[in-house]
């Protein structure tokens, strides 16, 4: 079955907000503005490297 341009929008928008709900929850932050996938993942590369520093300290 063939997807409209709606159902993929939606479902790729419903993976972004997933993937930013998990950050917010994994690295307990207040707020994350919405963006774009490819971002999310230079935050959540950012926090690790940050956690990842607190952590060897």
């Amino acid at each position: 079955m063939k997807q409209s341009h709606r159902e993929k929008f939606l479902l790729k928008r419903a993976s972004i907000l997933k993937k930013r709900a998990e950050l917010l929850n994994r690295f307990r932050l207040n707020y994350l503005p919405l963006c774009m996938e490819e971002d999310l993942e230079r935050y959540a590369k950012y926090f690790e490297e940050e956690e990842n520093k607190g952590t060897n300290m």
